[in-house]
C-alpha cells in the first residue's frame, strides 16, 4: 500500500534537497536518483523534482 506523502526534490550546483509538503528539508543527496530512492524506500512517499529555476522553488512561493 502506498503512501500519499509527497516529497519535493529541488536540484542545487552541489547536492539534491528533499523537502516535505511544509517546506521543511528532510536530507540532502549527492545526486537526483539517491534522493528519489531515498524517498520511495525510506520516506516511503513520492517523489517530485522541482524546475531548477528561481532556485527549484515553485511560482507560488
Amino acid at each position: 500500500m502506498k503512501n500519499d506523502r509527497k516529497y519535493r526534490i529541488i536540484p542545487c550546483p552541489s547536492e539534491h534537497v528533499v523537502v516535505d509538503g511544509a517546506g521543511n528539508k528532510v536530507v540532502s543527496c549527492p545526486t537526483e536518483q539517491e534522493a528519489q530512492e531515498y524517498i520511495v524506500e525510506v520516506l516511503q512517499g513520492e517523489p517530485v523534482v522541482s524546475p531548477f529555476e528561481n532556485g527549484g522553488m515553485d511560482s507560488e512561493n
